[in-house]
């Protein structure tokens, strides 16, 4: 080869050069090509797991049943059947308890799992991945043996389908009195955080930082509303969630809220803004926290002119999750003068019935989210929500489910990447805000601080006095 040819080679492609394939591999693709830990299971008597599988859901699954009974002769007062279908409707409530006295029997005794029978679009994927369970291990699966995440996501699955094959009381939700107790017995807290949010709106003395970062905090901590951790039980709050957010930042223990707030602002420099999607977990008081968050983006000049998207859960999930029927119900409930003392609250829920009613918000459900499958495996099994997904710059996944989803609830050591945890999963921009109510974490890299937090209180990924912020941005 002459010097002259030489000289017109080009260097070889490098992670150097951010802007290239090479780069994304290197960073994001080849460490969750490494070996990837087993997943949590009841199987593991140190663990939360096993405390959930063992005592929590039969508890739960106790006061379903109670709640169930209780409503068999008030279906008609209830509006949920009509005087005509009393009689038939009542007997299927019957039926349905028994299922779940069934479903309880199986559980205690750690029967083998069994197909759903529902003609429900979603069940050919739940019995699909039961079946490849049982022929990739070749036993089959059980309560106290498979992971954690299916055995959990097929319990309220089971309980779903205990109503929905029912022709009168198919859409009856067992959960539905408790999560709307828990918004009743928060009202006061709802009104101080309203009052805040409608002060904040009128200030024209605001730091846009500062006001960003308190706003996530406060939907971070709002997150430790959590019904299935109580299995069920509600309690009556009345505190500022305003006060002592700079106390709390230390059980903040994986923060990456400067990150988030330099592309945030990143997005408002360069006149985009930021086109949110927020993937909802409890609802009650943290949905309130949540559209509270959404407000006060907008107040403060962070949002684009896109609608926001809030995605839902399809059927009634993990006792407390947001379905939209319970969108709707809070922001009903809280526009209802018998309801609330407080004007702000009814001026702020009118605000943002008319934000569903024009297309700003848009709520959406889709069946994926209530199948066990982790978000890495999103793209494959539902192309079309990976999709929607991705036309935001930035979303939320508020919660535990969601961050045990994110991670694929596998034994990840803690000083493990929060990109490496996602396995690829990555539409666009996403930030999680959680409160530890389970076993795995990841992104905590400071092993003494762990010592003195397991040493203070070992149960500390159950109990939700800590939380993380942690972001992985799509390069």
């Amino acid at each position: 080869m002459s010097a002259d040819n030489a000289a017109t080679v080009p260097e070889p492609y490098s992670a150097k050069y951010k802007d290239t394939f090479a780069f994304k591999t290197i960073a994001r693709r080849l460490p969750y090509a490494a070996t990837v830990p087993e997943p949590y299971s009841a199987k593991y008597k140190d663990t939360f797991a096993f405390k959930t599988i063992a005592r929590r859901l039969p508890v739960i699954l106790t006061k379903a049943i109670d709640t169930t009974s209780r409503q068999i002769k008030s279906l008609v007062e209830s509006g949920i059947v009509s005087s005509d279908d009393r009689q038939e409707a009542e007997q299927e409530m019957k039926d349905s308890i028994g299922r779940l006295a069934k479903l309880r029997n199986e559980l205690e005794t750690d029967k083998p799992f069994i197909e759903l029978v529902s003609t429900a679009p979603d069940v050919h994927v739940w019995n699909q991945c039961l079946r490849d369970h049982n022929n990739e291990y070749g036993f089959d699966a059980k309560w106290f043996s498979s992971s954690w995440l299916y055995s959990e996501c097929y319990f309220y699955r089971r309980i779903r389908e205990a109503f929905e094959i029912t022709r009168h009381v198919n859409a009856f939700d067992p959960f539905n009195d408790s999560k709307e107790e828990a918004l009743k017995s928060s009202i006061k807290t709802v009104e101080v955080l309203a009052q805040y949010v409608k002060t904040l709106s009128a200030r024209n003395d605001l730091n846009v930082e500062s006001e960003f970062v308190r706003i996530i905090e406060l939907s971070l901590w709002g997150n430790k509303c959590d019904l299935s951790l109580s299995c069920g039980q509600q309690t009556d709050q009345f505190v500022d969630p305003t006060q002592d957010l700079a106390k709390m930042r230390h059980f903040i223990i994986d923060n990456h809220i400067q990150e988030l707030w330099q592309y945030v602002n990143g997005l408002r420099t360069a006149g985009t803004g930021l086109q949110l999607a927020i993937v909802l977990d409890n609802s009650g008081f943290e949905l309130f926290t949540d559209l509270c968050l959404v407000e006060v983006l907008e107040s403060i000049g962070l949002l684009s002119d896109k609608s926001v998207k809030f995605y839902v859960k399809s059927m009634p999930w993990f006792v407390s999750d947001v379905m939209t029927k319970d969108f709707h119900w809070l922001l009903n409930y809280l526009a209802n003068d018998s309801n609330t003392h407080s004007p702000v609250v009814k001026e702020l829920s009118a605000k943002w019935i008319n934000n569903v009613k024009t297309g700003k918000w848009v709520i959406i459900d889709d069946q994926f989210w209530t199948l066990s499958h982790d978000y890495s495996q999103m793209k494959t099994i539902a192309p079309k929500l990976y999709h929607s997904l991705s036309e935001a710059n930035l979303i939320i996944f508020k919660g535990d489910l969601n961050y045990r989803k994110l991670t694929a609830d596998l034994m990840w050591d803690f000083s493990v990447s929060f990109s490496v945890s996602l396995r690829g999963f990555l539409p666009t921009t996403l930030c999680t805000l959680r409160t530890i109510k389970a076993d795995v974490v990841v992104g905590v890299e400071d092993k003494q601080m762990l010592q003195k937090i397991t040493t203070f209180a070992d149960n500390w990924r159950e109990i939700g006095d800590y939380a993380v912020i942690q972001l992985a941005q799509n390069l």
